[in-house]
């Protein structure tokens, strides 16, 4: 299957800004344990309502392009459940140990008094939101609802705009710390998902270069008003100013039409990266700590590097055995 390099491009972006995130933490708390009120933490605030709805926006493009055929729902069901949730059984069940036990974690364990002992805990990974994991249990969720929706003849296609004020509502009302199967993380993703697919139903046109300009004019005006009140309520992942630069922020960045040949190649990477990005990030920041590396910029490069190049390197190397490639990235061999 030839590959799109304006979307493989836009998932190396997102990818980028993923480890970038990861990497620098919270301030005091996780990552770098940076001093509060550093650039890196605004930076990834400011960027937060763009970085995992460009994921999700990502994949409803995608699915958009191949579609569900009628009967073929269960078969897409399957497919999506190996591809998404048997890391999260080979992956994530690892995580959780290696994060309680190896001492590379930088943030605190969250075991708590709801686990009778640490195999429950490491099991709750399958059910329950743990870490970056959320992301997989969500998009499953949708998949699930898109294929239910097909099964029922219900035509999502018809209906992406309604369905995205409904989702968008429903967030506001669904409370956001609903950790089983990351079903808040569902609601919130949709709407991107939903708006990926909108997308791709549009014929692709060239936007004139002013009205870029005055979408970036908008845009940054908007970014400028979550960083003025960005301890506020108003600047929540939940918010009308966070879901508005999110759609504006997504539309504006898929108009751009990019193409770069590197960001690319690490789209092409892009799921690999982001299973596996967090132990290549504690394993090169400790190395880098051992060396008494301080530069904030010298993490950021050599984790970006270490990632990349071990996720392709790893992602080629299961890729040529079943026995590798359907448990640890969830897809089959290749041939």
């Amino acid at each position: 299957m030839n590959r799109n390099i304006e979307i493989d491009t836009l998932r190396g972006i997102a990818c980028l800004l993923l480890i970038v995130n990861h990497l620098i933490g919270a301030p005091l708390i996780a990552g770098l344990k940076l001093e509060e009120g550093n650039g890196f933490y605004y930076f990834n605030v400011l960027l937060e309502n763009i970085r995992m709805p460009l994921f999700s926006f990502l994949g409803g493009y995608v699915f958009s392009m191949r579609g569900i055929s009628e009967g073929s729902e269960l078969k897409v069901l399957k497919g999506k459940f190996i591809r998404l949730y048997s890391p999260l059984i080979f992956v994530g069940i690892p995580y959780l140990i290696i994060k309680m036990y190896s001492g590379l974690a930088n943030s605190a364990i969250d075991i708590n008094e709801n686990y009778s002992g640490g195999v429950l805990y490491f099991l709750s990974i399958l059910y329950e939101s743990k870490a970056h994991f959320w992301f997989l249990q969500s998009m499953l969720l949708i998949f699930l609802f898109l294929c239910l929706a097909s099964m029922f003849k219900f035509n999502v296609d018809k209906f992406l705009k309604e369905l995205i004020v409904i989702f968008i509502l429903m967030s506001f009302v669904v409370p956001a710390d609903i950790l089983f199967f990351s079903f808040s993380g569902f609601v919130y993703l949709m709407p991107f998902f939903l708006f990926g697919m909108f997308i791709c139903t549009k014929p692709s046109v060239n936007v004139a270069i002013g009205r870029l300009s005055a979408v970036a004019i908008v845009l940054f005006l908007l970014l400028c008003i979550k960083f003025i009140y960005i301890n506020d309520d108003v600047t929540d992942r939940i918010s009308i100013l966070s879901y508005l630069i999110s759609f504006i922020g997504l539309w504006f960045i898929f108009s751009l039409k990019m193409k770069v040949d590197f960001m690319a190649i690490i789209g092409g990477y892009s799921y690999t990266i982001y299973l596996y990005h967090i132990f290549v990030i504690s394993f090169s920041r400790q190395v880098l700590k051992h060396f008494g590396v301080e530069n904030v910029f010298v993490y950021i490069i050599v984790s970006l590097m270490c990632c990349v190049v071990f996720s392709k390197l790893f992602d080629d190397f299961c890729s040529r055995s079943g026995l590798l490639s359907w448990p640890l990235l969830g897809k089959k061999p290749v041939a």
